[in-house]
């Protein structure tokens, strides 16, 4: 992120693309990997949060548009929905799994379309408190033997050996997809015929959200600049590069690395936001943000977590200890910007 703000050259800028593009490749495969584990292990835990399908389905099309124009596809997504959309469930992971079936189906489709829909199953009373929908993912793409169907839902596996060579893939995104629509309570299936497509398709029960979701709040005000923030992290290269990157936003920061010298820091100077990493050795984040909560004149100071851990309840662990809000690391400048916004006033 600090390299793309320096002068480049037009190969070094492909350079740092290039580079950018493997780390957030390597990064998609250890979360990969992480998230096979966790379900496999019956540890991963979905969120039950307001989410708006509509957005999730505005995203979708935004990320595939151009690789489908690329490669002369015909790719529809719904743009208008005829049913409620405020739906209660995890959409991150919904998302994860509707960004696999159409990442797929536009890699392993050389002409035609792909095309997602989406139906209530039965259209819902006025008074219901749910709603059932039905997801298809359909293609006019390579298709598959029903041998190659036997297997295609197993880790690391590609319907054939020649597949990860030819369209790349670790082979593990089917295998996820289908374990995330189990443990969402519904069924991944596949209807597919080697050489004119395949579709795959599932249903899944939401409940109907009672408040608008936290992403349809207002745009916040930009922050009132200059502003001093309190970074508090143990990492070498987190005290290096962060306070550069908040210096860009014309921030002024100061750096501790301990929860010890953050306490000492919020007693002696008045800082307008805290980014707290919540895993440093002898007093962790959650105990700091505990003990800068019993002063009286930090009761308002925001205190943004900086994590790693993307798991379910992680946001809620940081909101008991006094928390206002995460940041999951690594990040991108855009959500760096957007919490700084969001807190600064």
């Amino acid at each position: 992120m600090l390299l793309r703000q320096t002068a480049l050259t037009p190969p070094q800028q492909s350079y740092v693309e290039k580079l950018e593009i493997a780390a957030k490749h390597m990064l998609a495969l250890l979360n990969n990997v992480l998230d096979l584990s966790q379900i496999e292990q019956r540890q991963m835990v979905l969120e039950q949060i307001p989410f708006d399908l509509a957005k999730i389905l505005d995203e979708l099309h935004t990320l595939f548009t151009e690789s489908a124009r690329a490669q002369q596809l015909h790719l529809s997504v719904p743009q208008s929905l005829d049913f409620p959309t405020q739906l209660q469930g995890d959409p991150t992971r919904l998302k994860q799994v509707l960004f696999n079936l159409v990442g797929n189906a536009i890699k392993f489709t050389h002409r035609g379309s792909v095309r997602l829909a989406i139906q209530p199953v039965n259209t819902p009373p006025a008074d219901t408190h749910s709603i059932s929908l039905h997801f298809s993912v359909t293609d006019t793409g390579i298709g598959l033997t029903p041998e190659q169907q036997a297997k295609l839902f197993q880790p690391f596996s590609q319907a054939e050996r020649g597949t990860a060579r030819r369209y790349g893939g670790s082979g593990m995104g089917l295998a996820i997809s289908q374990r995330l629509v189990a443990q969402m309570g519904g069924n991944l299936l596949l209807e597919s015929t080697l050489g004119k497509g395949s579709c795959f398709q599932f249903t899944l029960t939401f409940p109907l959200a009672v408040a608008a979701p936290a992403s349809l709040m207002p745009d916040t005000p930009k922050p009132e600049m200059p502003a001093h923030v309190l970074l508090v992290d143990d990492d070498e290269l987190n005290q290096f590069f962060l306070p550069k990157l908040l210096n860009t936003l014309s921030l002024t920061v100061t750096v501790v690395g301990s929860g010890q010298h953050a306490i000492a820091q919020v007693q002696q100077q008045t800082f307008a936001l805290v980014l707290m990493d919540v895993s440093m050795p002898e007093m962790d984040g959650y105990e700091t943000t505990r003990r800068i909560r019993c002063f009286k004149s930090a009761a308002e100071l925001p205190i943004i977590a900086l994590t790693a851990h993307a798991l379910a309840g992680e946001r809620e662990r940081c909101l008991a200890a006094g928390m206002n809000d995460f940041l999951v690391k690594p990040f991108e400048m855009k959500d760096l910007q957007t919490i700084m916004q969001r807190w600064l006033r």
